[in-house]
């Protein structure tokens, strides 16, 4: 069983990952330095991860 959750994480998280380097942070480069760029979607995945940590 411990595995497949490692499995199964392992391939959400690349899709994460993908999801937020590959598509957001390319449009949002178009709009802001990178710095910018990667200080916004710092913040936003901060705070789309941070129920986990209430959950718990």
């Amino acid at each position: 069983m411990a595995p497949i959750l490692f499995l199964m994480f392992f391939i959400l998280a690349i899709g994460e990952e993908v999801g937020w380097t590959g598509y957001a942070f390319e449009r949002m480069e178009k709009r802001w330095n990178a710095f910018q760029a990667s200080l916004i979607l710092g913040i936003i995945w901060a705070a789309w991860h941070l129920p986990i940590y209430y959950v718990e």
